[in-house]
């Protein structure tokens, strides 16, 4: 994500409220125009990923700009 694409990532331990196993869950903005490539990369690495889609319109981060890596 961060080589291929250039967005950062925020990584956090969690539990699956199922299985109760110990996982990675990994959080990032990206473009619009991004997404969809995005998630079909990540279903393709893992075709059981849980992933959530949602809509921001603002995004805060003082080290971090929102960036696309097309253009």
């Amino acid at each position: 994500m961060t080589e291929n694409f250039g967005y950062d990532l925020t990584i956090f331990n969690s539990i699956g409220g199922f299985s109760q196993k110990r996982k990675k869950m990994y959080m990032c903005c990206v473009s619009t125009k991004d997404y969809y490539v995005i998630k079909e990369g990540i279903l393709f690495i893992d075709p059981k990923a849980f992933i959530v889609i949602t809509n921001a319109y603002e995004q805060k981060n003082a080290n971090v700009l929102l960036r696309s890596s097309r253009k």
